[in-house]
């Protein structure tokens, strides 16, 4: 994909403002996302003002942090401030789990893969995602992790992010009993 050139950037920041100043944040955002997602360090800030703030997208510190951070990292002062402000008040440290979870997960450790699950789940420090969140749970039950397999029990039994499948449930539920049991 083509990186815009600086001064493309620049004319889609201006846009940016006039929709962030009239209170339109979804138009805002979807001249914003972009510029983020492709490294441009004030659109990464202005995204991360959106997710702390709730402006346009549901409030997220997590996610706010996570732009801040990848602004904060190129130099972006805005950024590195409001960064600061979310670690002193404790919010927004979810991410910094969340990667270290990601670590211990992809090494095989099956509390690990269950908590990067429940974080998927939960949108806490990345996106929501259940078809990551139930790859997760899976992988940790398969490990014998109790609160994996009554996880998946709940998510078959209901119907979240699979298709509903009482069967699947009642044997995630029999697994995750044996654990205790055991």
């Amino acid at each position: 994909m083509k990186v815009n050139s600086k001064k493309e950037n620049q004319a889609a920041l201006e846009k940016y403002k006039e929709h962030y100043k009239t209170g339109n944040y979804q138009k805002a955002l979807i001249i914003i996302q972009p510029l983020a997602e492709k490294g441009d360090a004030r659109a990464q800030y202005n995204l991360g003002v959106h997710y702390e703030l709730g402006q346009g997208v549901e409030q997220n510190d997590d996610l706010a942090a996570a732009w801040y951070r990848k602004a904060a990292e190129q130099g972006d002062s805005g950024a590195q401030h409001n960064l600061a402000c979310l670690y002193l008040a404790g919010r927004g440290v979810c991410v910094e789990a969340f990667n270290l979870y990601q670590q211990s997960a992809e090494q095989g450790h099956s509390s690990a893969q269950y908590s990067l699950g429940y974080l998927y789940q939960q949108g806490q420090g990345v996106e929501k995602d259940s078809t990551h969140a139930i790859e997760w749970y899976k992988k940790a039950a398969t490990q014998g992790n109790g609160k994996a397999q009554y996880m998946l029990g709940q998510l078959y039994a209901e119907g979240k992010g699979v298709e509903k499948d009482c069967e699947a449930a009642a044997e995630w539920f029999r697994k995750a009993a044996e654990q205790v049991l055991a």
